[in-house]
């Protein structure tokens, strides 16, 4: 049935989507929040229709934000990660890092091929040897990169590039997805992109706060507007425990500078 048929009498806004394998039936969020040396508050939120993306929420998340001198860091997990998300966080300072990607692995030699800005064509391989020629297939958005065959077989790249070898010529076939992705692969092996994986992991927390202890599962509201201010609603009570809590292991500190 389609995500769009009507779920309850009672709401006729909400919609119906299965996700990792759930059943899901109503409205979904998304939390953004701060993240700072003394501590964490949700900033923003978005709530929606069940059938709104995660990929359409971060598309919406940056385009409201403003662009800093400072670069601010955006950090997700894997079912954000598209590469027209990453271009317009890039034109605004926003240096997008996503914990984890969806689908197939890239060739780790990959990230090594330089293209075009358009991503139509190739400028050198992974051992700098320009193509003979480069077709850019629209079907598939992969380039059709041909070499002389002597370049690849004498190259130490060869059992990784994986290329056709033919009487004259040597053909590979790559798309600039696959090289973003290869970038992207090695970046997150760094020790820098590991720290803040491990801040990503932190609002893990968020979820799960608001689905035991605020119970955003059980509105005694329906429709999307009354349950998306009920939700606003836990967020904020949500912030002031936040604050509380600062506020309180501010005021222990205080109590033992005084005493020592």
């Amino acid at each position: 049935m389609g995500s769009q048929i009507l779920q309850n009498p009672s709401d006729p806004y909400a919609t119906y989507r299965e996700k990792a394998g759930n059943k899901k039936r109503g409205y979904t969020a998304n939390i953004v929040e701060t993240v700072g040396d003394n501590g964490s508050i949700v900033t923003n939120y978005q709530y929606e229709k069940n059938t709104h993306s995660d990929s359409q929420f971060l598309k919406e998340t940056v385009e409201s934000m403003e662009k800093t001198e400072e670069p601010t860091v955006l950090i997700t997990d894997g079912a954000y990660s598209v590469r027209d998300n990453t271009n317009a966080a890039a034109e605004k300072n926003i240096d997008l890092v996503t914990t984890d990607l969806t689908g197939r692995e890239a060739k780790d030699i990959a990230a090594d091929f330089e293209f075009t800005e358009d991503g139509k064509k190739v400028i050198h391989c992974s051992a700098g040897n320009p193509p003979k020629s480069c077709n850019y297939i629209n079907q598939t958005g992969q380039c059709r990169i041909s070499f002389p065959k002597n370049k690849c077989e004498n190259c130490p790249h060869c059992d990784q590039c994986n290329p056709k070898l033919f009487n004259r010529t040597s053909m590979v076939f790559l798309s600039k997805k696959s090289f973003d992705r290869a970038k992207t692969q090695r970046k997150m092996k760094t020790e820098k992109y590991k720290e803040l994986s491990r801040i990503r992991n932190g609002v893990e927390t968020i979820p799960s706060i608001l689905w035991r202890k605020y119970q955003i599962d059980h509105m005694p509201v329906r429709g999307l507007l009354p349950t998306k201010l009920r939700f606003g609603i836990k967020l904020a009570a949500l912030n002031f425990k936040k604050l509380f809590g600062y506020l309180n292991s501010v005021g222990q500190c205080a109590l033992i500078l005084q005493i020592s």
